[in-house]
């Protein structure tokens, strides 16, 4: 009886694990997952009507890792289906499908960055080179002749950038020689960084001062890379429960389109306008429901991307008469702001500058207030001949597509000051402004301002504007300024004016200006200077007290430089103006002249073919010369300037791999750019194998000829012709290899402009 119940027992607690153990079928399914067929699969039906599916399989549907209850089974890893919470499953016996469902949950989740992303290669250059940029003006009037020489010198190499700056004037007074600003700076574009050593302007904030030192500055300076996104990014995000189609719309303007399996998604660094706006995000499942979120933002560049640091610290001797001499420097002084974006919507600061016998501190703030604009706050505390000042401004900003507000309030105490303002300077006790404008491409756009400023010596003042400006026409625009100042008189005026384009780079203006009765009427046409060579030219008519005022100013710009020819008639004085600006500059072990180099600059070699017209961003510059070369002296440093050469003016017989190169110099730098076009030479022959004293075409063989850049194989065709390319001129050894028999044999390559090169019959004697 005992022996009966043990055996029972064992029966009653075994036959389940006997039942897993043993009652598994595989099958061959497809697996359709919210809808999307993902393939056949194979499969495990087991008990209590589970699934059981390899652990690595699962991983690959898109759902998240480790989901579910993982089971050991002939050696490998399986996890159950009916163990997964949120998670659906069940058998399609007509089409033999295992149809899942799952809650987007489950899925892994999709990020989508939006940001701008280049879809070429930029080459970023550095090296040796220099340039000097000059101007000579002559400005003859009745009351005063003067002669201004200005000049700048900069010399890159590789990061580091030199540069000088000086001025000659001499007039009927002076005869001075004056050095400007030099210093050396380092650019590292890997921590958007730079470094000045020697004289610079530095700046502590809004209520620091700016200043000119000679000393060192280190800063953060996101110029070096002019693509990253450095403002808090319009980011959404949503949920899909199938395959889906998606349209992003900003203010009704479609800016993306994409296709996202289920789960849960976010678009990042979406490119959006300054302002309040409103985002839609376009949604069309798997069954062709459509579904719409929306989403309002207020977008900003007033704030800082979190964890985003902008900071200048600068170190040095104020310089003092600047302009007037040039070297003079007073006493050390310390400036700096640093900002922080402490998150999306939020940016804190503080601002520093000391010298001798001042400190200033003071702590900034940038609030994103939900969707109704930016709060900025600043409060700063001084201390100057133990004098201690407090001043403190709000400001409030809004934008939208229609309306625009700016707003500030600024108080200082009496003893408040900087660098540039003593305790005992007068000040503002009370400064407000405010601007608010609104409109619309139909009604044109008003801005009404008012500023008001409370000293505590001076007289108060107030002004406040009203501004409209519409659209007439493609081509014209009208635009009215009206304003009433009070100080201690009052001043109204009045200004209407026209602007109208008439095309090819030519416009005119006509305007009536009326202050305190007294009225102004204008005229005026333009012409601006291309930028490849050509004129420009500007005239103008001025009606005063029915006095009529000339100034006319011819210009033009050629490779080589840029000359000025003015001429004013006026009632007061009259007199002509000749200008002439140019430079020079080293690059690529040779000199070159050219127009003033404003930034970087670039030398354009197509080896030494002549006359090819070369492009900076789809306009023509020049053509280039003997050596194949020109001169580009407007590059944008930091950014990816576009180059093209003309296909057209490269001769048939050259290969071309690249018409468009893209270049990103570094800070005032020359770039070498390189287009390394090659002739195609054609040479052709017959070679014939002497085989036991039979000449015989050697059809299919391999050809090696022997050159100083290497071996250059080629195969021979029916009849024992051959082709090849770009083979130097000259003598060179050359083996056949034919149906296991080999000859060597010279070949001679003539020099010669042919495009094709034929060399007749050449034989050679089988080894035996």
């Amino acid at each position: 009886m005992r022996h009966s119940i043990v055996l029972v027992l064992i029966v009653f607690f075994i036959t389940p694990f006997i039942r897993t153990a043993f009652s598994q079928e595989s099958v061959i399914l497809q697996l359709i997952l919210n809808e999307e067929n993902k393939g056949d699969f194979f499969l495990y039906s087991a008990p209590d009507n589970d699934i059981w599916i390899k652990r690595d399989e699962l991983d690959k549907l898109g759902l998240k890792e480790g989901l579910g209850k993982d089971i050991q089974f002939n050696g490998e890893t399986f996890v159950s289906l009916a163990s997964i919470t949120g998670l659906e499953f069940s058998i399609n016996h007509e089409d033999v499908s295992l149809v899942i469902t799952a809650v987007p949950q489950l899925f892994k989740a999709h990020s989508v960055d939006i940001s701008y992303k280049k879809p070429y290669k930029v080459t970023y250059t550095t090296g040796k080179s220099a340039f000097l940029n000059y101007a000579f003006i002559y400005d003859h009037e009745t009351v005063d002749t003067l002669l201004d020489i200005s000049g700048e010198l900069g010399v890159s190499i590789g990061n580091y950038f030199g540069m000088s700056t000086f001025i000659y004037e001499d007039t009927e007074d002076t005869d001075d020689f004056l050095r400007l600003m030099t210093n050396i700076t380092l650019n590292n574009r890997d921590k958007l960084t730079t470094t000045t050593f020697g004289d610079f302007s530095a700046s502590s904030g809004t209520l620091g001062s700016t200043a000119v030192l000679g000393g060192i500055n280190f800063s953060k300076n996101f110029s070096i890379d002019p693509y990253l996104l450095k403002f808090p990014s319009l980011d959404l995000t949503g949920t899909l429960e199938t395959p889906s189609e998606l349209e992003i719309y900003l203010d009704n303007f479609l800016v993306r389109k994409e296709k996202l399996p289920p789960g849960e998604f976010s678009f990042s660094d979406i490119p959006a306008t300054v302002g309040l706006g409103a985002a839609r995000i376009s949604i069309r499942d798997a069954y062709g429901r459509e579904h719409i979120i929306s989403k309002p933002y207020y977008y900003t560049d007033r704030l800082l991307k979190q964890g985003l640091h902008e900071y200048s610290y600068s170190l040095g001797a104020r310089r003092e008469d600047f302009g007037e001499k040039s070297f003079s420097y007073g006493k050390p002084a310390f400036l700096s702001f640093h900002n922080y974006g402490l998150s999306e919507k939020l940016t804190l600061g503080y601002t520093a500058e000391a010298s001798d016998d001042l400190i200033n501190m003071g702590q900034t703030a940038s609030l994103l207030v939900f969707d109704l604009g930016v709060l900025d706050s600043v409060v700063a505390v001084s201390n100057s001949s133990e004098k201690t000042g407090l001043s403190g401004l709000l400001g409030y900003s809004f934008q939208s597509r229609n309306i625009n507000i700016m707003t500030s309030l600024q108080s200082s105490s009496k003893e408040y000051s900087n660098l540039t303002m003593k305790p005992e300077d007068d000040k503002a006790r009370l400064a407000f402004s405010s601007t608010v404008g609104t409109g619309g491409k139909r009604t044109g756009f008003i801005t009404v301002g008012y500023t008001y400023s409370d000293f505590y010596e001076s007289v108060t003042t107030s002004r406040i504007a009203v501004s409209y400006n519409k659209a007439l026409t493609k081509q014209t625009t009208f635009f009215m300024t009206a304003s009433e100042s009070r100080a201690i008189e009052t001043s109204d005026q009045i200004f209407l004016g026209l602007n109208i384009y008439f095309g090819k780079d030519v416009s005119g203006n006509l305007s009536l200006a009326s202050r305190d009765g007294s009225e102004t009427s204008k005229v005026g046409i333009q012409k601006s200077l291309p930028i490849g060579s050509g004129f420009g030219y500007k005239a103008e008519v001025e009606n005063i007290h029915d006095d009529n005022d000339i100034d006319s100013d011819l210009q033009y710009q050629n490779k080589f430089g840029l000359f000025e020819a003015g001429f004013n008639n006026k009632v007061r004085d009259n007199g002509y103006r000749l200008a002439f600006s140019g430079g020079a500059g080293y690059i690529d072990n040779s000199v070159f002249l050219s127009r003033p180099v404003k930034d970087s600059f670039a030398k354009v070699k197509i080896n030494d073919l002549e006359g090819v017209r070369v492009y900076y961003y789809g306009n023509e510059i020049d053509r280039t010369d003997k050596k194949g070369e020109t001169i580009i002296p407007n590059l944008r440093s930091f950014h990816d300037n576009r180059i093209d050469i003309e296909n057209r003016d490269i001769p048939i017989n050259y290969t071309i791999p690249s018409l468009t190169r893209y270049i990103s110099p570094s800070f005032r730098s020359g770039a070498l750019v390189e287009f390394n076009v090659s002739k195609i030479q054609g040479i052709v022959g017959t070679v014939i194998m002497v085989i036991d004293g039979k000449k015989i075409p050697a059809e299919f063989a391999e050809l090696h000829i022997n050159t100083e850049d290497g071996i250059m194989e080629g195969l021979v065709g029916t009849e024992g012709e051959f082709y090849l390319e770009n083979i130097p001129s000259g003598k060179h050894m050359a083996e056949l290899v034919y149906r296991g028999k080999k000859c060597e044999f010279s070949i001679i390559i003539p020099e010669s402009e042919e495009m094709l090169i034929d060399l007749g019959e050449i034989s050679c004697k089988a080894e035996r």
